[in-house]
């Protein structure tokens, strides 16, 4: 599964990918203190499809029905947020959410788990209180992470997002919380406080800094397709000449009906969601490799995969709600 989705990120960004994608830096702008219980969440998904796959568990032991337990094993992210999260200017497959989900996709299918992307993302919308307050009228209640990029409605003050990712913990699964913006933080290192799982998405400008100017190479064509025209005068996608590639809607966009200036293009939302979609992919492989340990090394308190360590870990997760 990891050569597949390596693959496919190098098809959009060529020699690139090696030094841009790598595991370190992707983990660099993805700050958390709770990695343990990102992990964790993980875990629990797989061994539950395991024991599935293997006719171990039963509805009686994991509170499910009859018909849930027929149905695939599932690892649920949602986006949030206001018209630049919902892609607006771009094509439906464009957006980041749609491009994460086929990178973690492939990763998460290879244990059993289905991965399901889903955007409930609005134009024009803050985090709350609306949002906030009817959080599972709009998400539904089983949500294993979802991203908050409500930074352009919400402005500086952090209150909203106290009132969103405090409600978040308050779903019945306590889903792992991304928070796709430069400010409050300090919130964050509350909420990790409280027991939630949360990530800070940050200083992504540094990661594409990485990338070659377009309007200072001399081969530009040769560059590959997602880094062609990306970065221009050290930004992404707005100034000369790149805003004139900024859109690839072809007669879908012809009006060019939200197609502005403070909206992504097709190119920043597939780095967003490449970018957040193989940190899914690195902590699901770790998720799989402690457990590979924990099994071969025999520790306390009950091999892996197996229904007594199922329930060690769901105690810890219930610890924490």
């Amino acid at each position: 599964a990891k050569t597949r989705v390596v693959a496919m990120v190098e098809k959009d960004y060529g020699e690139y990918a090696a030094t841009v994608f790598n595991k370190t830096s992707v983990y660099s702008v993805m700050k958390t203190e709770t990695f343990d219980k990102i992990k964790r969440r993980m875990q629990l998904k797989v061994i539950e499809a395991q024991l599935r796959y293997m006719g171990k568990m039963s509805n009686e032991e994991n509170d499910k029905t009859v018909d849930e337990m027929n149905a695939n094993v599932t690892f649920r992210w949602f986006t949030a947020g206001h018209s630049t999260a919902a892609g607006h200017g771009n094509i439906f497959e464009q957006n980041s959410y749609v491009k994460l989900g086929e990178i973690a996709k492939l990763a998460f299918e290879s244990v059993g788990i289905d991965f399901i992307a889903e955007s409930r993302a609005m134009g024009g919308y803050s985090s709350g209180p609306e949002i906030a307050l009817c959080m599972e009228a709009i998400f539904g209640s089983d949500i294993d992470a979802i991203s908050w990029d409500y930074g352009m409605t919400d402005g500086r003050d952090p209150r909203n997002y106290w009132l969103w990712s405090s409600r978040a913990g308050l779903v019945p699964t306590m889903p792992i919380v991304f928070l796709n913006d430069n400010r409050r933080g300090e919130v964050n290192a509350e909420i990790q406080k409280m027991g939630m799982a949360a990530v800070h998405i940050q200083e992504l400008d540094r990661l594409k800094k990485m990338f070659p100017n377009s309007d200072l190479t001399d081969n530009v064509d040769d560059l590959p397709p997602a880094v062609r025209w990306y970065i221009c005068a050290g930004h992404a996608e707005n100034d000369e000449p790149c805003n004139k590639y900024k859109w690839n809607t072809g007669e879908c966009g012809a009006d060019g009906k939200f197609q502005t200036s403070w909206h992504n293009g097709w190119k920043d939302h597939l780095f967003i969601g490449r970018v957040i979609g193989l940190y899914l992919v690195e902590s699901l492989i770790e998720a799989v490799s402690d457990l590979a340990e924990n099994e071969n090394a025999g520790s306390s308190p009950a091999p892996a995969v197996s229904i007594e360590y199922y329930n060690h870990l769901l105690s810890l997760e219930t610890d924490d709600r």
